[in-house]
């Protein structure tokens, strides 16, 4: 962690300090995913195993295909979710890693999917 700033005139809650703070703040990595489901029975069985991997990377569902309402566009996705991570490091390991490897071979298998990572503000 910082110490206080030894610059003259600058305190531990200046706007100068707060920006040096702020620089090792974590920011949030969020994976985005539209799904279009092809075999209902195998993707049953993707969404049996994959909370624990995602939780085993520190993640956390934000929605999980919840209901949709279109706002602008022609954008009519079947299924959405979204993940929260608390770095991209998290969740591209996630993403790579043998726990979520069983469940992602499961999830390509039956269904179709558009998947992007974004970091968060």
């Amino acid at each position: 962690m910082l110490s206080k700033s030894s610059k003259r005139g600058t305190s531990a809650t200046s706007p100068s300090s707060i920006f040096i703070y702020n620089l090792n703040q974590v920011i949030p990595a969020y994976i985005i995913v539209e799904v279009k489901i092809t075999d209902t029975e195998k993707y049953e069985e993707y969404k049996k195993l994959t909370p624990s991997s995602i939780a085993a990377y520190d993640g956390k569902f934000i929605v999980r295909g919840g209901e949709t309402e279109n706002l602008e566009g022609d954008w009519q996705p079947e299924r959405i979710v979204i993940l929260e991570f608390p770095n991209v490091d998290r969740a591209e390991q996630w993403w790579n890693s043998i726990e979520y490897a069983p469940a992602k071979s499961i999830r390509q298998k039956s269904a179709t999917t558009k998947m992007i990572l974004v970091k968060g503000v």
